[in-house]
């Protein structure tokens, strides 16, 4: 009987052991996927943009300078009437994560919006919607594809 009680012992620890191993070899596997997550999204590129006309009184785009940097654009108030009161998304983006700063309505700061490419295989496009109290600007932001195909040593596409 000892013998068997031992043995169980062994087998409930072998268990233990498989499960604990088991965890953390799994928890390493996750560390590692979402370590490229994290890099794939600090992804940023130069936007271009394109300013428009907004939806409120003409006049938008003589009211705000609009720049663009890598992975950013800062938009500076210039008509010292109101100051910016807002800036948004407009509708969802799918190709871009847009983080746009806390400020107080009516700064004539300059404002920087940041974004990052989830997935860098595809092309980066959104629009901001910028208003003061009487005007309004809408600023297309795009980026093409920030990655190659990876490549033979022939120099054709490799397939997937």
């Amino acid at each position: 009987m000892k013998n068997f009680k031992n043995i169980s012992a062994t087998k409930g620890n072998n268990l233990r052991l498989f499960f604990q191993q088991t965890f953390f070899a799994l928890f390493g596997i996750m560390s590692l996927f979402s370590g490229q997550t994290s890099a794939q999204q600090q992804q940023t590129c130069a936007p271009s943009t394109t300013v428009s006309e907004g939806d409120l009184l003409p006049g938008g785009i003589a009211s705000f300078g609009v720049a663009s940097g890598l992975g950013s654009v800062t938009v500076d108030h210039i008509n010292a009437r109101t100051g910016m009161q807002s800036i948004s998304v407009v509708g969802v983006p799918t190709t871009a994560e847009v983080s746009i700063p806390a400020f107080v309505p009516g700064t004539f700061n300059l404002v920087t919006v940041n974004f990052t490419t989830p997935n860098p295989a595809l092309p980066t496009d959104f629009t901001l919607r910028v208003a003061n109290t009487f005007y309004a600007i809408f600023i297309r932001v795009r980026c093409s594809v920030t990655t190659k195909p990876a490549e033979h040593e022939d120099g054709k596409p490799q397939e997937q």
